[in-house]
């Protein structure tokens, strides 16, 4: 491979890496990285940021294109739970069950919350937009450090649900089953070990961090909610419904096959909530436009992110590089997956990871005489090991949703899903070499 391009991609992963951290807008950032990576690397400048094909502009308009409604839907629905008081509702329902003068607590319940929907097919931008308003209620309520609430969301968000659990309807679990002919429930054994793995590592790690900022900033007193009857809110069965619901369509539309089942689940709740929260809410136009507008930052700071990884993960030369490395490697499938490791860096995104090492690299594994089921789930794994880097979508829309920066939350958000996954992925080689 080309060193000046290799030196072009550390220098473009070290400036985006800088200005996250400086609060400069992805939307500045990400286009400047792509433009380092085609000077420093001397490929052809139209081509690479305005081409039709394989340029910086036509991945993001392609993820705009993709996911526009999904963002937009999904924020007016949560934006319906928020106003109608429903996610209150839900908090001090889960408050009354959980031991209010436990932060732990707090953070299982979100931890838990976020896992069941995102292995109930909910996308995990629309599990984002509906978890992080209900997080926020619950942390206030309990005094829990706000900067502390990315982490149960993104270990129940990107980790077991989304590479590990059999029959994970996450794209990552979805896309090796095309190149290596696998379904969805691969290696079974192998994923519930991972994700059992992961669960019990999450559940440390949150304590850790929990102990220490209590130690650094004291205990203080953990108040009760306030109950002030004289807000009207709807009651539990019906704050839960549009989840119930979606997850319910998802699922049955998915059974049937029903191209774009998302959207049409997500139009359906947003009608149910018209119907079910017209008495806790003072306009729907309101309700509509703030949502549509709280989705375009996320939407279009997630689509600027992945422009920038696709472009430097389909350079031809890096491909051929990659090839040969796993090629001439005598443990093929611990290389196998340290690269898609590297690619999920590359890119910020675990689905761009194996979306790019399942279909070019999975065949050659094959031939190797590894199980098609052990390669899609190691791969899967591996790939949601550390895609939550600075420039990650999936990390700016949660840090840009939670009104966090940065400096603030990046740390756990990147160490919580590496250390855990790190432990499930050495569990499952271990098992793959038995």
């Amino acid at each position: 491979m080309d060193l000046m391009l290799l030196f072009a991609v550390l220098i473009a992963i070290l400036w985006i890496v800088v200005a996250s951290f400086k609060r400069l807008s992805v939307l500045i950032s990400a286009p400047i990285a792509t433009l380092i990576v085609v000077v420093v690397g001397r490929l052809d400048i139209l081509t690479s940021l305005f081409g039709e094909k394989g340029s910086y502009i036509s991945y993001l308009t392609g993820f705009v294109f993709n996911f526009f409604f999904i963002f937009v839907l999904g924020s007016v629905m949560a934006k319906y739970l928020q106003k109608s008081g429903a996610i209150d509702a839900i908090t001090r329902s889960v408050v009354k069950v959980i031991d209010i003068q436990n932060p732990m607590h707090g953070l299982l319940a979100v931890y838990l919350i976020t896992a069941l929907l995102t292995y109930g097919g909910v996308s995990l931008f629309v599990v984002m937009f509906a978890v992080v308003p209900l997080a926020k209620s619950l942390f206030s309520h309990m005094r829990i450090p706000w900067k502390l609430s990315p982490v149960p969301i993104i270990l129940g968000l990107g980790t077991f649900t989304a590479s590990m659990l059999p029959g994970s309807p996450s794209v990552i679990n979805i896309i090796p089953t095309y190149s290596l002919n696998t379904t969805l429930m691969a290696a079974p054994l192998m994923g519930i070990i991972a994700s059992f793995v992961t669960v019990v590592s999450s559940i440390v790690y949150m304590n850790i961090i929990v102990q220490r900022e209590l130690k650094r900033n004291g205990h203080g007193v953990y108040d009760v909610l306030n109950k002030d009857d004289s807000v009207k809110r709807p009651s539990l069965l019906i704050s839960l419904l549009p989840l119930i619901a979606l997850i319910t369509f998802i699922i049955l539309g998915s059974w049937l096959k029903i191209s774009q089942i998302l959207v049409i689940a997500l139009v359906a709740v947003i009608i149910l909530e018209m119907i079910i929260f017209r008495n806790y809410v003072n306009s729907h136009v309101e309700i509509i436009n703030a949502g549509t507008i709280d989705a375009l930052t996320p939407l279009l700071s997630t689509a600027s992110t992945i422009a920038f990884g696709q472009v430097i993960a389909n350079i031809g030369s890096i491909a051929e590089f990659t090839r040969k490395i796993i090629s001439q490697s005598s443990s093929k499938l611990l290389i196998a997956s340290l690269i898609t490791i590297v690619f999920s860096v590359i890119t910020g995104s675990g689905s761009g990871a194996i979306g790019i090492m399942a279909p070019a690299y999975g065949g050659f594994l094959l031939s190797t005489g590894i199980s098609a089921d052990v390669i899609h789930r190691v791969l899967a794994i591996s790939s949601t090991i550390m895609p939550n880097t600075p420039h990650s979508g999936v990390v700016i829309a949660l840090l840009s949703l939670s009104n966090l920066s940065h400096k603030e939350a990046f740390k756990h958000v990147f160490l919580a899903p590496a250390v855990t996954g790190t432990l499930a992925l050495i569990a499952v080689l271990i098992m793959s070499a038995l």
